[in-house]
């Protein structure tokens, strides 16, 4: 990748667009940080002298301001990453050279969710929520994001990306309470015996919103991430130390 040049990053408040930040510098590639809410002559201007962006949230798809960002001359690329399904028409329809990778949920945010039932020291599963969970981490996302950039490959595509493993609920659960020291029981119930527990106003574990099981990524494209991927115990230990640094700042 040509360093000489800058990448530009668009992003509202979530956990990818600081993993790219993170990896460009860690490469010594200078990246042009902007939020999501900034105004069109601000992306603009701050993609002269950019070779690519990268914008993650499904609006930016459709955005004026990203899509005039990058026609501007010298912007090679355009990566969007998106979680849903948005309307891909008008980015098709601007002749800008595009890859678009769709995610489902984030294992750190299936990680997060659990930590705070792992606190109680209990998950309690309904069986129909036990389900294989292909989550895939905000650091891979943004290595395979930052592979787009140059891998003419997948120009022009759509990909749907997913860690390589499906794991099951009660499967992860036990792995981030080991890594970060901690104990846990984990109750798979029947439905009567959730019906009762609601009737106490209490409720089981239940997924971070979003798609959960999402196809692997094709083989044509394993390109975008050769290195291994970020295990369930690194993304607990991960976030159980920056959880702790927060909490002393305070």
């Amino acid at each position: 990748m040509n360093d000489a040049q800058h990448i530009l990053v668009v992003h509202d408040d979530d956990l990818i667009g600081p993993a790219v930040v993170r990896l460009l510098e860690e490469r010594g590639i200078e990246a042009r940080e902007l939020s999501g809410s900034a105004r069109a002559d601000e992306l603009v201007e701050a993609a002269i002298g950019c070779r690519a962006v990268i914008a993650i949230g499904d609006r930016f798809v459709a955005s004026p301001a990203v899509l005039g960002a990058a026609q501007m001359p010298g912007v090679r690329a355009l990566v969007a990453v998106i979680f849903g399904n948005p309307d891909l028409m008008t980015l098709r329809k601007k002749g800008i050279p595009y890859t678009v990778l769709r995610t489902g949920v984030l294992l750190e945010q299936v990680v997060s969710a659990l930590s705070d039932a792992i606190d109680q020291g209990r998950v309690i599963l309904g069986a129909e929520d036990d389900e294989p969970v292909s989550a895939i981490s905000a650091d891979d996302v943004a290595a395979c994001a930052v592979a787009a950039v140059d891998d003419e490959s997948v120009c022009g595509r759509v990909l749907t990306l997913s860690a390589p493993d499906a794991l099951k609920v009660s499967e992860i659960a036990p792995r981030v309470a080991d890594a970060t020291g901690r104990a846990v029981k984990i109750s798979v119930w029947p439905r009567w015996a959730l019906a009762a527990m609601r009737a106490v106003n209490r409720s089981p574990f239940k997924l971070p919103s979003g798609p959960t099981t999402v196809p692997p990524l094709p083989h044509s494209v394993h390109s975008l991430h050769p290195q291994p991927w970020r295990t369930v115990e690194a993304v607990a230990v991960d976030l159980a130390r920056r959880n702790n640094h927060a909490m002393g700042m305070q």
